[in-house]
């Protein structure tokens, strides 16, 4: 993520990136500071997110309209959820996102497919399924109370 975006083996898929940073931060501030900063962002989100989710794996095509990374935080929340869905325990849907995602080291050529590989679904199909989560902003995808940093890392 350090090097260059010309370089082919960086990496710079926004949502992926400054989601799951501010994801850990609202964490982060809710369980040591009562702040429920994640919650309180979810008032941002932009309707792009249902329609056109590809503006957010780009700096460029989304900085207007990600307030504070809102968008961003939304679209992994509902990955979180989709995979409690599937089965998944919370922690274990955290662990895939925020730990072992980028543990796999994805880049410009492997994001997609170290996508379907941790998550078990194409970028595509998670794409299709944003507009079922139109109007559930808030408590419908946020983690639980219960949920601790130490748990997922």
């Amino acid at each position: 993520m350090n090097k260059s975006n010309s370089d082919p083996t960086s990496f710079d898929t926004k949502w992926l990136i400054e989601g799951p940073a501010a994801v850990v931060e609202g964490m982060y501030t809710k369980e040591y500071y009562g702040d429920n900063y994640t919650a309180e962002s979810q008032n941002d989100v932009h309707s792009d997110v249902f329609t056109s989710p590809t503006k957010f794996e780009s700096h460029d095509t989304s900085r207007d309209i990600d307030t504070n990374y809102s968008s961003s935080i939304f679209l992994v929340l509902v990955l979180a959820k989709e995979l409690q869905n599937s089965g998944l325990t919370e922690t274990k849907s955290f662990q895939l996102i925020l730990r072992d995602y980028m543990a796999k080291n994805p880049n410009k050529d492997t994001w997609k497919t170290l996508f379907t590989e941790t998550f078990n679904m194409t970028l595509d199909e998670f794409y299709t399924i944003l507009p079922n989560y139109n109007g559930q902003k808030n408590a419908d995808v946020l983690p639980t109370a219960t949920l601790k940093l130490e748990d997922i890392f």
